[in-house]
């Protein structure tokens, strides 16, 4: 469903049927686990609607459009990349766990159809990134957002999702 969507918020939706069928494995699993997962994705979600709602995103062709700052457009993508779970970033750390747990158990199919089904999540987050990077719109002039309190903190959150992998260990 995520793989022709131009609306960011249903394409994060169809990304949450995927967390959530995460949670759910660690939920049989685990019962901390499980926990533990929903705080990360909870985590990633409210830094990139944070993102979204600071810069009135809501579509694609909005967030190829947006060339404010090359930093704050790499923050954003960057922090789609995490919340599709690719590997250096905080969003990996996770489903890292679930699979680590899952193949102890001896649980080599259930792993490999969960893997699986990340991969097509992870594959609509790397084509939109990038698309954003490589495609360049002109910026409307009516479009001035000062930077307020506010984006500070959604880059502070970035960093931490971007650097918090390595900050785990």
């Amino acid at each position: 469903g995520g793989m022709n969507q131009v609306n960011l918020r249903t394409l994060l939706s169809y990304s949450s049927i995927n967390h959530l069928g995460w949670i759910l494995i660690s939920m049989t699993i685990s019962e901390s686990l499980w926990l533990i997962y929903f705080m990360f994705y909870i985590f990633m979600s409210i830094t990139i609607a944070l993102f979204f709602n600071y810069f009135k995103i809501y579509h694609m062709n909005q967030l190829y459009s947006m060339n404010l700052s090359p930093l704050c457009k790499f923050f954003m993508l960057i922090n789609m990349l995490s919340l599709g779970g690719l590997p250096p970033f905080l969003g990996f750390y996770p489903k890292l766990m679930v699979i680590n747990l899952l193949m102890s158990m001896e649980m080599y199919f259930i792993t490999w159809v969960m893997v699986m089904m990340a991969l097509i999540t992870l594959f609509f987050y790397l084509r939109i990134t990038f698309s954003a990077f490589i495609l360049m719109y002109p910026t409307l002039k009516w479009l001035n957002i000062s930077m307020s309190k506010y984006f500070y903190s959604n880059i502070l959150l970035s960093t931490i999702s971007i650097l918090g992998f390595p900050l785990i260990f």
